[in-house]
């Protein structure tokens, strides 16, 4: 995969997310309208530059902005198919997060860090396609991802319900698997959940071992998806995983080159 079709598959991938987390809110708020209604209080809206946005964060300015970053997504596969991605709808789609912030950051499908990373990545992509350039942004948005991982694992691993496997005992509990009550299974199981997520960067070494990781790593995040609707988190982290690839193929080649030939 070279490094033009490597961004394609981001941004194809971060064009879903964004369609599919706009389509989840308007559904949201036109079920329960009152979520999109309510006036955010000043307490919310410290600093003069979010009071200034003031009209999106409520309604009617919130429904325009989840039509706007729908018709974004859209425009974004559309630029997809034809292999011709502009800088001019991602930016936007990233000014849109921004603002609508104060509001969303309240549900599962607010924005995210590592989802600026992509956006900004995939600009600046569109507006300095040189290989090196590239090569530079594929890095950096890999290198966030293992950071993203490796923060979450280590945070795990200093929780005293996760070392002890009483997390995951209570999540089996919670929930209908097979293997409910199986206490000893969950607690180890806990434990490779932490070791998945410190270790994921020694993907970018080996590339048969960031096949690997991200096979564990889309089941992972396709069953928060499923049993907890962390669509926008699946779509984010997954959409990272092209430049995994990537960054791992030329790291592998590099160690081949250098150390047997």
């Amino acid at each position: 995969m070279n490094i033009d079709n490597t961004f394609i598959f981001i941004t194809l991938l971060v064009g879903i997310g964004a369609i599919q987390s706009a389509l989840e809110n308007l559904l949201l708020f036109i079920k329960l309208p009152n979520i999109a209604n309510y006036p955010l209080n000043q307490g919310i809206l410290k600093s003069k530059l979010a009071n200034g946005f003031r009209y999106f964060y409520n309604s009617p300015g919130v429904w325009i902005l989840l039509i706007l970053r729908l018709l974004l997504g859209f425009l974004v596969l559309l630029q997809c198919y034809y292999k011709e991605v502009h800088f001019i709808p991602i930016l936007f789609l990233l000014i849109i997060d921004q603002i609508a912030f104060p509001r969303w950051k309240f549900f599962p499908v607010s924005e995210s860090p590592l989802q600026r990373v992509l956006l900004i990545g995939i600009m600046f992509h569109s507006l300095f396609p040189t290989e090196q350039v590239s090569i530079i942004i594929l890095t950096a948005i890999s290198l966030f991802l293992c950071l993203a991982y490796f923060a979450s694992g280590y945070k795990k691993s200093e929780s005293k319900s996760w070392r002890n496997g009483a997390r995951m005992i209570n999540f089996a509990e919670e929930s209908s698997f097979p293997f409910k009550g199986k206490h000893e299974f969950w607690k180890y199981f806990g434990f490779l959940v932490i070791l998945f997520e410190c270790s994921f960067f020694l993907g970018l070494a080996f590339k048969q071992l960031a096949i690997v990781f991200m096979i564990i790593g889309f089941l992972f995040h396709a069953f928060l998806y499923v049993r907890y609707n962390y669509s926008f988190f699946f779509w984010t982290f997954i959409a990272c995983y092209p430049a995994v690839y990537f960054v791992s193929v030329q790291i592998n080649e590099l160690i081949v080159t250098v150390f047997f030939t």
